[in-house]
């Protein structure tokens, strides 16, 4: 007669020398490590959901999404030829009494956002070049600012992993979350700051072009002009009538150059500074939001007594804390980048056109063109460094989201096991 096969969980027997409260203990024990064992199963689904969501959501975003992201840098050397040209038209004596009508610079809807330094046109074309080579250091300057402090908050010890940490550990957070998330905060503004200030000095740069090109086209329509007495005399008056009107023809050509080399720079310091913005006021807050809410104060303003946060609003804010990992990721690589490419090409630029401006009339045409074949040049090394960005750019931030996403796996497990 066949056997009569038996489901080996309704077959098991405990031995019958085990006590009743030998049985509870066992069951028990038995129980709380199935919940251990489900619960570690949900948090980790959990985090794989945020991490896969992340993922898209960034490599989605525009500023990483688009690979042309460097193409406006390459506008950069020859802006700064643009420059040598207008401070070498500055210096022509038939320059030095053009005035302009208003000093006020105003933005498209007529705010008055600052002020020339003189009523002379010539001195105010210097103006506008040293506007130019101040906004191109400054933003080295900040860009590294950014790099430094968004490297500091995506790092494997790094500001949002360790707050990770804590949302799994209570003791550590009793004093130290307050404190975090408050360095964290001070971290994000920092960026934000760092991208408005570069942004705005453009943003200024670009109006102050348009004012004096306006200026210039305004001069050459009137042919009004102011001169020194010793212009006075027909001959020498037509002669000087025919060098402003070539002065002003010539700024009015470089102006709109200049113009239009400068605009998509003010774009691309305007998508770093949108990105960090969406990146602090959407993500951060998405983050941190849950976390205070179920945070249960404690005996002082500094204490945390306990954390709670609910299996749905925990899967949200992984997603935020994942996503801003990787879009502080492609920032730290789109600001070494432009370090790079301000080290290696603006600044030289910039030194360049400085150099330029000085030679004289029978150097002229010799230096400039020079100078013309090295900025030609220049946009390709500038090419060069974005096609090596934009190669690691994607895997680092592929990197940082999944090194996060361990992270909170492991300190999860480690603490469970505590």
């Amino acid at each position: 007669m066949e056997a009569k096969s038996e489901d080996p969980a309704s077959t098991f027997k405990l031995p019958a020398s085990l006590s009743h409260a030998e049985n509870s203990e066992h069951a028990r024990k038995s129980n709380g490590q199935g919940e251990s064992r489900d619960r570690k199963a949900a948090y980790a689904l959990t985090l794989q959901k945020a991490c896969n969501t992340a993922l898209r959501r960034v490599k989605n975003n525009s500023i990483v999404a688009n690979c042309n992201w460097a193409a406006p840098l390459a506008a950069a050397p020859p802006a700064a030829s643009t420059m040598a040209i207008l401070l070498k038209t500055a210096e022509m004596k038939a320059a030095a009494g053009l005035e302009i009508e208003s000093q006020e610079v105003k933005d498209d809807e007529g705010n008055v956002k600052g002020k020339l330094p003189s009523k002379y046109f010539h001195t105010n074309l210097q103006h506008c070049s040293d506007i130019g080579r101040f906004a191109f250091l400054d933003a080295q300057h900040c860009m590294n600012n950014i790099r430094a402090t968004a490297r500091g908050m995506i790092a494997e010890e790094g500001t949002i992993a360790y707050i990770i940490d804590l949302l799994e550990d209570p003791e550590g957070a009793r004093y130290n979350l307050k404190p975090e998330i408050k360095a964290l905060r001070d971290s994000a503004k920092k960026c934000l700051e760092n991208s408005q200030a570069v942004a705005s000095k453009f943003q200024y740069w670009h109006l102050v072009i348009c004012h004096l090109k306006q200026t210039s086209l305004s001069k050459r329509g009137t042919a009004s002009m102011s001169h020194p007495p010793y212009f006075y005399g027909t001959v020498r008056l037509t002669y000087l009538q025919t060098a402003i009107m070539e002065i002003l023809d010539e700024s009015t050509r470089q102006l709109g150059k200049l113009k239009g080399q400068i605009e998509p720079l003010v774009d691309f310091f305007k998508s770093i500074l949108s990105d960090i913005h969406n990146n602090v006021e959407d993500n951060l807050e998405a983050f941190l939001r849950p976390i205070i809410q179920g945070i249960t104060e404690g005996s002082n303003p500094e204490e945390c007594e306990a954390i709670r946060i609910s299996g749905r609003s925990k899967e949200r804010m992984f997603t935020t804390a994942l996503q801003m990992q990787g879009r502080f990721s492609a920032m730290v690589d789109i600001s070494a980048a432009y370090i790079t490419i301000s080290t290696e090409y603006i600044r030289p630029a910039i030194n360049r056109m400085e150099s330029l401006s000085t030679v004289s009339d029978s150097e002229w045409d010799v230096r400039s063109t020079e100078f013309l074949q090295w900025c030609e040049n220049s946009m390709n090394g500038i090419d060069e460094v974005a096609r090596t960005t934009n190669a690691n750019v994607q895997r680092n931030i592929d990197y940082h989201i999944n090194a996060l996403h361990r992270r909170a796996i492991e300190g999860a497990a480690m603490n469970e096991g505590s």
